[in-house]
């Protein structure tokens, strides 16, 4: 894997762990704020994903007229990826991380109608935020890849 291919990964990898950690963190909060039992870590790997897939929605070329397409396709995305997650870790593996068995409008209690708009919430703030940091800071900052190849480039 070239320099540049080196630096993406890296870049997804911090990307994916960072935005796990921040995921246990609103999960903390909120699992503390309702009385809930402890965040398990593996919630790391599903918010970590889950940003990853939000990004990955958000960077499909569409056009601006798609803002609000790319935040319920995304919310669907991430919602599909937390009933496989939850199907495989809650009800095969017994781990019990999450139950929405309580809620209305529950699939195996896996997923539930209130967290997939919560998922598209959090899309559009994903939205908001990637286009900032991509389009603001990587364009022209340091770390864009234009600077990057540059970089590489000057030292042949």
């Amino acid at each position: 894997m070239g320099n540049r291919g080196t630096r993406l990964f890296a870049k997804l990898y911090s990307e994916f762990f960072l935005s796990g950690i921040i995921y246990v963190g609103i999960e903390f909060i909120f699992r503390a704020a309702v009385g809930h039992k402890q965040t398990h870590p593996l919630v790391i790997i599903l918010g970590g994903a889950a940003y990853l897939i939000g990004v990955g929605v958000c960077r499909i070329p569409a056009g601006k007229h798609y803002f609000w397409v790319k935040p319920i396709l995304g919310g669907v995305l991430i919602t599909a990826w937390e009933l496989i997650f939850g199907l495989f870790f809650n009800v095969y593996l017994g781990y019990d991380i999450w139950s929405y068995s309580g809620s209305r409008y529950t699939l195996y209690g896996q997923i539930c109608l209130e967290f997939f708009f919560i998922w598209i919430g959090m899309m559009i703030l994903i939205q908001i935020v990637d286009y900032v940091f991509e389009k603001k800071i990587l364009v022209n900052g340091p770390y864009s890849f234009r600077a990057l190849s540059k970089h590489n480039t000057e030292g042949r």
